[in-house]
């Protein structure tokens, strides 16, 4: 079983102790951040050029959210 939440702090003691293991996934990095933008640009056909600090610009933002 797989069991995600971004509010851990919530989740009861009782529950996490029947998975075998937590990972925690942290947000991307400058450079994971514009690879997800580079990879989402070009899949929408765009043509133009990004500013060298558009990841800069997303700091604090998931994947999704890019």
């Amino acid at each position: 079983m797989i069991g995600a939440t971004n509010r851990g702090e919530v989740v009861d003691d009782a529950i996490l102790s029947r998975f075998g293991m937590e990972l925690e996934l942290t947000l991307p990095g400058e450079k994971n951040r514009r690879a997800i933008l580079d990879q989402e640009l070009a899949e929408a056909g765009y043509k133009g050029t990004v500013p060298a600090n558009a990841s800069n610009l997303m700091q604090d933002m998931p994947g999704r959210d890019i």
